[in-house]
């Protein structure tokens, strides 16, 4: 097997039940193939509604409600239903008392760990934890510094950027880099800057995993992209 790296993007947000799915799927695909190893992530930032609160005032089926232009009755099927594939992959997603919240600073805060050396996927899983398990309100600024204390960040360095603007540009310009790239749902991952897995779908995952390592075996995986 090579041991070239692998770099996987993939743009999602803290409020999305698909991407919590779709990580935990394409998890157990790298470990059947067994590359998990040598991969690399990157979380890229995508806010599902840039409008959201930070004071949560919402429940989860008066939200799918407005912006779908459903009944309450259905919009509550519908988040029961994405609870339900939550718990088929053994995922504790309370969605229907989710604190429907404001994702901005979350956003800022992951990209000051991940320039930091420090272990940004604890903060990221940490994060999704406190949204869909224990419900609670992630663009708290005082719950998020005390995230980012168990991902190994001084809570005096957290709060100095919760306070100010450091971190605003390169959310942004993630998000820009999505509607460049025609992105408009997400979980979305990008292989080594090629090949693309659009979707939590497990299906997909494995096929495009497994061309990857097809090229690979046959000299056409460029590593530097």
């Amino acid at each position: 097997m090579s041991s070239n790296r692998l770099k996987i993007l993939h743009w999602s947000d803290y409020a999305c039940p698909f991407c919590v799915i779709g990580d935990k799927r394409l998890n157990e695909v790298l470990e059947e193939c067994n590359i998990k190893d040598r991969v690399d992530f990157e979380m890229k930032a995508y806010q599902l509604d840039k409008d959201a609160p930070k004071k949560p005032h919402l429940k989860m089926e008066e939200v799918f409600a407005k912006k779908f232009g459903i009944s309450i009755e259905g919009a509550r099927d519908r988040v029961d239903r994405i609870a339900g594939i939550g718990r088929n992959e053994g995922l504790d997603i309370k969605f229907a008392t989710v604190q429907f919240t404001n994702t901005f600073d979350a956003h800022r805060l992951t990209k000051y760990i991940a320039s930091q050396g420090k272990d940004v996927e604890k903060f990221i899983d940490l994060t999704f934890k406190a949204y869909f398990s224990d419900n609670l309100n992630i663009a708290d600024r005082n719950l998020l510094i005390d995230i980012a204390e168990k991902a190994g960040i001084d809570k005096k360095d957290a709060s100095k950027i919760l306070k100010g603007k450091e971190f605003s540009d390169e959310v942004r310009k993630d998000e820009e880099e999505a509607s460049d790239k025609g992105i408009r749902s997400i979980p979305h991952y990008i292989v080594n800057g090629k090949y693309v897995i659009s979707s939590s779908e497990k299906s997909e995952m494995k096929f495009v995993l497994e061309q990857v390592l097809k090229d690979e075996a046959e000299g056409k995986l460029n590593i530097n992209e």
